[in-house]
């Protein structure tokens, strides 16, 4: 059966509209598809049909090399969504290599269409710089266009632009008018977002009803697109589940819609599963194939978090070479923590050093202002140490209290150090305590090991060793080793050297991710044979990496040690 007939207008032959099936194109068969494209050229169809190819389902089976080769006609043909879609394929490298500039052109082949998609995507790609000029201001104007081309996610974004200038009232009324019409132009993140405004009283009077009326009809417009094969729709109704926006929010729904955007392609939720198996559910083959799945996608987030593993031999063997690969590659991709954590692996070249730490801050600060705790950490730490700029410990306070107050422990333990370390202020203590008690609390490592160090210092060995052992229960290296040196004190050289047997490996991994404490106790243990055999030249390069990452004891160590190398006898 033919779908649409060739009619004579005048002296041209077009394809009519008006002669088609009454059904609307995203109706049609997969046959169908196919007939109207190859046949009758009628551009939708083939926009339609590279669409369906690109995510897969029941009817048609996912492939890519197809999926390119009708979204080429469907925009040879002038159809604006069929270009945005071929231009999702190179930003995401589906099925051909990753070009963001081809990428960034077919975005603005279709959003010269009038495809809101294209110009919305096209937005995405100015504000991070990909493809194109890093260019917030182009950024801006094509969500604005995106959003006047009625394309709700558009509307949503440039809401969430406002908010975020919300210190001024007339911002926050703004945001509130483009949540407005997103929601109307059926974009569930609309609806979530004004809910938000609702429920806590933002702009507009609190109104739980409200909110909740609007949170379930993000969840229906959610479901529609996410079921017709619309990622971001998945990964907004994941969202909602996971953090119980709803009253009937459910967190194993919304890991299963996670699972269903990242299978198609959205690289955030493939990011976000990979840190929840990570960290929540500790299935190391699915944080890794749920990493490498979003760092392939270009989530900066995915490449950060795979990168960690490998620095770290968490679930994976460590590799430092892949690390620093993986976190250059989430560096370009404008994550902060990358950025600083290729700065800390750069210790003995000074100048790239310092040119990570410089780029790192500036993601690190729109991260941590959106409260990121651990970008706000990481800035504490970096005018802490006076890493890529000069020492400001009223800046890295400044930072630390931030993400502290956004309960990160390793933050509330730079906090603690802060105040016990007269940096800035007045010694402190029972603030030092406070701080570094909390931070344990939170079951961080570092924090429960500063408490100890305070008791230590106050001569209350009993309670130092109780939080020496807290952190060693939580993979401290350093907190193992202090263990093992009160045993080995006390002539218990069994117990001490299993305690030094465990922190060995332990201590490598964080002397790797940049703490110099732990490089200084790895030069003790080798210089001194602490539950290993003594060897001077791998003693020699822990404290010299120890000075090199800043720590001080360990620069003054090697100020005694020999200047000419050791020869291994």
């Amino acid at each position: 059966m033919k779908i649409c007939q060739k009619i004579l207008l005048s002296s041209f032959v077009i394809t009519a509209l008006t002669a088609c099936s009454p059904k609307d194109v995203s109706e049609y068969t997969v046959d169908e598809l196919k007939e109207t494209c190859e046949e009758n050229n009628f551009a939708p169809s083939c926009s339609r049909l590279g669409f369906l190819l690109t995510i897969g389902n029941e009817e048609i089976k996912q492939d890519y090399s197809q999926a390119n080769t009708y979204l080429t006609k469907a925009c040879s043909l002038k159809d604006g969504n069929g270009c945005s879609v071929l231009g999702t394929l190179y930003e995401k490298g589906l099925g051909v290599d990753k070009d963001f500039t081809k990428a960034s052109n077919y975005y603005q082949d279709g959003c010269s269409l009038n495809d809101g998609e294209g110009c919305y995507n096209l937005s995405l790609l100015y504000a991070e710089g990909l493809g194109v000029e890093f260019s917030i201001d182009k950024a801006k104007d094509y969500l604005n266009q995106a959003c006047n081309l009625n394309y709700g996610d558009g509307c949503l974004e440039y809401g969430n632009i406002y908010q975020s200038l919300s210190e001024k009232g007339e911002d926050l009324d703004i945001a509130k008018k483009y949540f407005e019409k997103a929601c109307d132009l059926e974009s569930g993140g609309g609806c979530v977002r004004l809910g938000i405004l609702y429920k806590q009283g933002l702009g507009v009077p609190s109104n739980d009803d409200k909110a909740n009326d609007l949170f379930k009809k993000a969840s229906i417009f959610l479901e529609k697109n996410c079921n017709i094969g619309k990622g971001a729709n998945c990964e907004y109704l994941a969202f909602m589940n996971v953090n119980s926006f709803w009253k009937n929010a459910d967190h194993k729904e919304g890991i299963k819609y996670y699972e269903k955007a990242c299978e198609l392609n959205k690289e955030d939720s493939c990011a976000t599963l990979a840190k929840l198996y990570a960290d929540n559910f500790h299935e190391s083959e699915k944080a890794i194939m749920y990493a490498e799945k979003a760092c392939k996608l270009n989530s900066g987030l995915g490449c950060h978090n795979l990168g960690f593993f490998y620095q770290n031999g968490l679930f994976v063997k460590q590799d430092l070479e892949k690390a620093e690969t993986l976190f250059r590659e989430g560096c370009e991709l404008n994550i902060g923590l990358s950025c600083y954590n290729l700065g800390l692996l750069f210790t003995k070249d000074k100048t790239e050093q310092n040119k990570y730490f410089k780029k790192a801050q500036e993601s690190l600060i729109i991260f941590c202002n959106n409260s990121e705790a651990q970008a706000c950490n990481a800035l504490g730490s970096i005018f802490f140490n006076g890493l890529g700029e000069k020492q400001d410990y009223i800046k890295a306070k400044q930072y630390v209290e931030q993400g502290c107050n956004l309960n990160d422990g390793d933050a509330c333990s730079l906090l603690a150090n802060y105040y016990y370390n007269l940096l800035g202020d007045k010694k402190n203590i029972q603030k030092a305590l406070e701080y570094a008690k909390k931070s344990c609390e939170l079951k961080n490592a570092k924090g429960c090991l500063f408490v100890g160090l305070i008791f230590l210092d106050e001569n209350k060995p009993t309670k130092a060793l109780l939080y020496f052992n807290k952190s060693c229960n939580l993979n401290s290296g350093i907190g193992c080793f202090l263990i093992g040196d009160s045993l080995e004190l006390a002539k218990n050289l069994e117990q001490a050297n299993n305690q030094y047997l465990k922190a060995l490996n332990l201590l490598k991994n964080e002397c790797n991710g940049g703490f110099g404490f732990s490089c200084k106790a790895l030069y003790t243990m080798f210089n001194e044979g602490k539950g290993v055999d003594k060897n001077k030249i791998k003693a020699l390069e822990y404290c010299e990496k120890s000075c090199q990452l800043g720590y001080e004891d360990a620069c003054e160590e090697l100020k005694k040690l020999p200047k000419t190398p050791i020869i291994k006898q």
